[in-house]
């Protein structure tokens, strides 16, 4: 753990104060200069990286399923819905596992998807064990449990920070390995453990990521276990990392999900007018490449989400444009990437199309954010209590 802590309190290492300087009493007045973000970039840059493992039980719905050692095109693409925690391995590096099952109570909050979010029944995860996802329908022609190995086979003394997704490793093995920083994930924020956890972390277990990527105002503090770290921890460009360069300049307009299913057909024509309209595809790498081929995500309507979407979609380099009230996470908008309402989006493009300057200012403003609140500050901060938990063994 030694190269963790050399990373956290390296001489000149200037995050933190950039950070402070950042944090401003209004939302996004903090982006206004690039030197702001070519800092965090640089003080970054050449510093040793902490060895980082991230883990899934073999009934986790979502993510990764490819076997440990997988290439990076291969383990992203491998995913069953999402494409998930990018940087992890596109920048840092990370080992990805599965893990098999374990008995511990623990190891079986993934349960509370069934009971506290009504979302599928127990048979339905224990099926991800020895069925392929979906029965092979977007591709996967392996069942997980063909990929798991044993929580107690793994040489964890080789990481100094462990990710669990839901709680993996039973605390049982966790407290083994005190010279390693156990972290978790939750798969659903609609499950009881993700509120009990903002205020302890689940035995054997350090620190909580909360998935959110809020930008949050001087003076708010949240607990010192708890982090503010996004389910897609990505930044821009990660997906040229993984797959290489596009090959063509983006165009035409890609449709969040539930957009794409409530527009009307008044509407699809009129936005199908601004250019060549695209959806989310399976498998995951399909929508990916879709994004990176849009030079517009929009989303309009349909009931509140959580934001993950619009993370990638700025990661693969589209101006995301949509209404900040629809959704949980709003760091991500900008004034000019924001409206309320079909005509106010069909307006937005119309301009942007018409000013490529505008458009440009636009797209690397809302980058900026993105690159600070869903890679920089979640890098620093779980550098930061990884080093505080060390100290406090």
């Amino acid at each position: 753990m030694s190269k963790l802590l050399h990373y956290a309190m390296r001489p000149g290492y200037v995050l933190g104060r950039v950070m402070d300087a950042i944090r401003e009493p209004k939302e996004a007045s903090w982006a206004d200069s690039p030197k702001v973000m070519e800092a965090l970039d640089g003080s970054l840059g050449g510093l040793t990286i902490p060895k980082i493992a991230v883990v899934k039980q073999e009934v986790y719905q979502d993510l990764y399923c490819c076997p440990y050692g997988s290439a990076l095109p291969d383990l992203i693409s491998s995913s069953l819905k999402r494409s998930g925690p990018v940087a992890f391995f596109s920048r840092l590096g990370a080992d990805f596992w599965i893990v098999k099952t374990e008995d511990d109570t623990e190891c079986n909050i993934w349960r509370q998807k069934c009971t506290d979010c009504l979302q599928a029944s127990p048979e339905h995860y224990e099926s991800l064990k020895t069925k392929p996802f979906k029965n092979g329908e977007e591709g996967h022609t392996q069942a997980q449990g063909e990929f798991s190995v044993p929580g107690d086979s793994i040489p964890w003394e080789q990481y100094d920070i462990v990710v669990s997704f839901d709680i993996s490793v039973p605390a049982r093995i966790t407290r083994k390995y005190p010279k390693t920083v156990w972290a978790y994930c939750l798969g659903e924020p609609c499950m009881s453990a993700y509120s009990a956890s903002h205020k302890e972390p689940i035995v054997g277990y350090d620190l909580f990521l909360n998935q959110r990527f809020r930008l949050l105002p001087v003076g708010y503090t949240i607990p010192a276990h708890e982090i503010e770290f996004p389910y897609y921890f990505q930044y821009y460009g990660c997906f040229g990392d993984v797959y290489g360069p596009e090959a063509a300049a983006p165009e035409g307009i890609m449709l969040e999900v539930h957009t794409n299913e409530e527009l009307s057909s008044g509407n699809r024509r009129r936005l199908g007018e601004l250019g060549s309209l695209r959806a989310v595809r399976r498998p995951t790498s399909a929508t990916i490449k879709a994004l990176r081929q849009s030079k517009y995500f929009v989303r309009s309507g349909g009931r509140n989400v959580w934001g993950n979407a619009m993370i990638e979609a700025v990661a693969a380099g589209c101006l995301a444009i949509g209404d900040p009230s629809e959704y949980k996470n709003k760091g991500l908008f900008t004034p000019e990437t924001s409206i309320s309402g079909f005509d106010e989006l069909i307006r937005a493009i119309s301009n942007f199309e018409k000013d490529p300057v505008s458009y440009q200012r636009a797209l690397k403003q809302q980058r900026l954010q993105s690159d600070y609140l869903c890679y920089h500050r979640p890098l620093y901060d779980l550098i930061s209590a990884s080093k505080r938990v060390l100290a406090d063994r």
